[in-house]
C-alpha cells in the first residue's frame, strides 16, 4: 500500500449495553492513504482520510484495497 491507494476501513467498537446481541459492531468506510509510518516490530500503518471526514492512524491489517474493475 502507499500513499493515494483507494482504501476500505474496517472498525470496530465495543458495545457495552447489557442487551446488545453483538457484542462488536464492525462498520466499513471507503478512504485514501495520506501518510504511512512504519514501527521497528516491523508492523505498517497509514494515515487514512475517510468519506466521512475522519483522519485517523489504522493498523494495515485494518485496510484493504479498492479493486480496480
Amino acid at each position: 500500500m502507499k500513499i493515494g491507494d483507494l482504501v476500505i476501513l474496517r472498525s470496530g467498537r465495543y458495545n457495552f449495553a447489557s442487551n446488545a446481541k453483538a457484542r462488536w459492531e464492525w462498520t466499513e468506510v471507503i478512504g485514501v492513504i495520506t501518510d504511512n509510518s512504519g514501527h521497528l516490530d516491523g508492523t505498517a500503518e497509514y494515515r487514512v482520510y475517510t468519506v466521512d471526514g475522519k483522519h485517523t492512524w489504522s493498523h494495515v491489517d485494518d485496510l484493504r484495497l479498492v479493486e480496480k474493475p
